[in-house]
């Protein structure tokens, strides 16, 4: 028999006895402990949503589901960590839209945010609100801009940190709008509310759930969504895209990952379980809180709109050159 076709013979039979093993360790999957590893302290929004996940997958797969928090590097220590997991569905990620900014944006990755990584599902996603000190005399965001014009450097907005997504909400409203802003950097929120509240800054983007009891209460004043959409936790407040600025969409989600190469069947079943549990009424009310929606995506879907979003942050910062090595 010529070597080639006992090359290819060789090749068949290997390929089908991988495809024979990968199969009886799906049908046996899980039989174990799943771990959930995310990449930032406990108590935030994408440690909580992970909990709450957690418990949906250890309902239905009656198994022992724990969340580990890796943290360091924005993010990318513990999610380096997950990229180098097997592919069995025992390891897991959740994280925020830092997996496709820090891709975007950072010179040096130690992975790639598609190449190694399977994305599963949504999980939620949470507009963020320009929210400004009572003293800044503007109630629209036409106002808002037009007060930039007359501050020595813009008008300073302040952020959780560089990279995250309240700068690159502000960095990308002032790339659309044209107006001068200046960038004020802060260890988390809690500073920068602080201060906000204090008088020491005039503005910040930030989730709807940190600032909508101080709206309420008339200490912040709230200019305009991150999103697509109003949101329905601060219903009366327009967003950006309609003061003017249609393409102007930020939001902050929280997703589910595999390592690369994880099975299609177990993709799919953490899909559907994501979707079920996220979606559930005893979710409804935490959501709610959040100013969150819960995710609706399947996998497919799902894969593509990551792509979409590395695509739309990387020509971004194409054209505003952001640094947050």
């Amino acid at each position: 028999m010529p070597h080639s076709v006992l090359a290819c013979t060789a090749r068949l039979l290997w390929a089908f006895a991988a495809w024979l093993l990968a199969a009886t360790a799906h049908a046996a999957w899980p039989d174990r402990q799943i771990t959930i590893i995310v990449p930032f302290p406990a108590g935030g929004l994408t440690d909580v949503a992970a909990r709450h996940l957690a418990q949906g997958l250890q309902e239905e797969l009656k198994q022992p589901v724990v969340v580990e928090n890796r943290v360091g590097a924005g993010g990318m220590i513990g999610t380096e960590l997950a990229s180098k997991a097997r592919p069995d569905g025992y390891t897991l990620l959740v994280n925020s839209p830092s997996h496709v900014i820090n891709q975007a944006f950072r010179s040096r990755m130690p992975y790639d945010a598609l190449r190694d990584f399977t994305p599963v599902a949504m999980l939620l996603s949470s507009p963020m609100v320009l929210v400004v000190h009572p003293s800044v005399p503007a109630n629209t965001l036409g106002e808002y801009l037009a007060y930039a014009k007359t501050q020595n450097g813009g008008a300073s907005f302040g952020s959780t940190g560089a990279g995250g997504t309240s700068h690159l909400a502000g960095e990308m409203l002032r790339l659309m709008t044209k107006a001068p802003m200046t960038h004020v950097p802060y260890k988390g929120a809690n500073p920068a509310v602080n201060d906000l509240l204090g008088g020491q800054l005039p503005s910040i983007f930030l989730d709807v759930a940190t600032v909508a009891q101080h709206v309420g209460s008339g200490r912040l004043k709230a200019i305009a969504m991150s999103s697509a959409a109003r949101s329905e936790t601060l219903p009366s407040v327009p967003t950006v895209a309609e003061q003017g600025f249609a393409r102007y969409d930020v939001s902050t989600w929280i997703a589910l990952y595999g390592p690369a190469r994880l099975p299609e069947p177990i993709t799919t079943a953490l899909n559907a379980i994501a979707v079920r549990t996220m979606g559930s009424a005893r979710e409804r009310d935490w959501l709610r809180q959040n100013g969150a929606v819960a995710g609706t995506m399947s996998a497919p879907q799902f894969r593509r709109f990551v792509q979409d979003e590395l695509e739309k942050w990387t020509q971004f910062n194409k054209e505003a050159k952001v640094q947050v090595d």
